[in-house]
């Protein structure tokens, strides 16, 4: 009963965690040898639109757990000799501390740019590449039909769709060109979590943790068990895939940024 809650909390609530901690952290040496290789407004440039996802979904986060939205700014230039403020937008919101809902939600407010983002980059490869949005699929049953345990044949069948991932159907090039730059933009100005909000979200996180070790307790004593296993493995294989990609296309675009810092 305690592993079963243990390895819930780790798969759902732990290593997401740490994957957004290093899609934060990919994003920002990206952005770092962008700006090292074509100056400080080249962020602005290149990740305009990315950062006005990313606020966007500070705010609608806000909103859902019921925070009060203090000041809005979705895209500002900064002074580059202002060291105190780098920020390229803000969502300025309160909250009350004795609100288990709305204290919690910091978890969410403050990771919403990654999840949103990740979302965003998925539906568009899925729009380009019909095919990727069958993957999930194909990887769930995979482990479902292993009654919830990932071996060898599920490795071999996500090594065997790498090659699928990135084919794109040339149907529009402007509308390609279009959703690419988007892709970009979110990979750009979209992943770089602030420090203020990863500080906000702390605290809410442990709370999330052991509520989530908590409820999965009650799940064995329940005997929900066996009908709750094809739903978490269907939820874990979406969080996975979204990260994977997105982790990807980051290694991608810094290896990219490290030729093009080279060059000039």
């Amino acid at each position: 009963m305690v592993i079963y809650a243990l390895a819930i909390t780790i798969i759902f609530i732990i290593f997401p965690a740490l994957l957004i901690l290093l899609i934060k952290q990919l994003s920002y040496l990206a952005n770092e040898k962008l700006v090292n290789t074509f100056g400080f407004n080249s962020q602005i440039y290149v990740g305009g639109l990315g950062v006005i996802i990313h606020e966007l979904s500070h705010l609608l986060l806000a909103l859902i757990f019921l925070h009060h939205i203090d000041s809005v700014c979705l895209l500002r230039i900064p002074n580059h000799n202002d060291i105190s403020d780098k920020s390229l937008g803000y969502v300025r919101h309160s909250w009350s501390s004795r609100s288990i809902y709305q204290t919690i939600g910091n978890v969410f407010i403050g990771t919403a740019p990654v999840i949103c983002g990740v979302l965003i980059i998925f539906l568009i490869l899925s729009k380009l590449n019909p095919t990727f949005a069958s993957l999930h699929s194909s990887i769930a049953q995979q482990i479902i039909s292993n009654k919830g345990i990932v071996n060898a044949d599920t490795y071999r069948l996500l090594l065997s769709s790498l090659g699928q991932f990135f084919q794109i159907r040339l149907t529009s090039v402007p509308t390609i060109i279009f959703e690419l730059i988007i892709i970009t933009s979110i990979c750009f100005g979209g992943f770089d979590l602030s420090h203020a909000y990863l500080q906000a979200s702390k605290y809410a996180f442990i709370s999330l943790v052991v509520l989530t070790f908590s409820v999965s307790l009650l799940v064995p004593v329940l005997s929900m068990q066996a009908s709750l296993i094809p739903l978490l493995v269907n939820v874990a294989v979406w969080i996975y895939l979204l990260f994977f990609i997105s982790i990807f296309i980051l290694l991608v675009l810094n290896l990219l940024m490290f030729i093009l810092k080279m060059i000039f």
